[in-house]
């Protein structure tokens, strides 16, 4: 085997896995970011759950609080109506409103780990094909760059 053709097979291997990196590493990144995406939707659930449990939690405390309320209101000799009827349904609402902002800031929070994971899903696959590209790039210039040094030598 002639020096020439010993350094063209090693410029084809050198070519092939030049070309077989940057398709792996398009693939490895790509898959990371695959995995992010689902542990975004995991905590889009854990922010589901956790909000239905603290505003369970909330509404819970509210029937507490209002039934200490009551409580009082009887121990106290007044009767349940006027402004002590006025005090325990504005501290319903406001019992409630707390209830639903948690629900709500739970719904942000699922929704921002929603978008992130499709996020991430649409980098995964920016990275699957600029690995694949970035291979055929690098095979078309070194086959170019190969093909102009044979025509220079004839």
């Amino acid at each position: 085997m002639g020096f020439a053709t010993a350094a063209l097979l090693t410029g084809i291997a050198g070519t092939g896995l030049q070309a077989y990196g940057q398709y792996k590493a398009g693939q490895d990144a790509a898959n990371a970011e695959e995995y992010n995406a689902s542990i975004a939707l995991k905590e889009a659930e854990i922010s589901k759950q956790k909000g239905k449990l603290d505003a369970d939690r909330q509404r819970k405390y509210a029937k507490k609080f209002q039934a200490e309320q009551v409580v009082a209101i009887a121990k106290s000799g007044i009767k349940f109506g006027g402004s002590a009827f006025e005090v325990f349904k504005d501290s319903a609402e406001e019992l409630e409103l707390d209830a639903l902002i948690i629900e709500y800031n739970s719904a942000i929070d699922q929704s921002r780990s929603i978008d992130e994971s499709d996020v991430r899903r649409a980098n995964a696959k920016r990275l699957r094909s600029a690995g694949i590209f970035g291979a055929a790039t690098t095979v078309l210039t070194q086959s170019s760059t190969f093909l102009a040094a044979q025509g220079k030598k004839d």
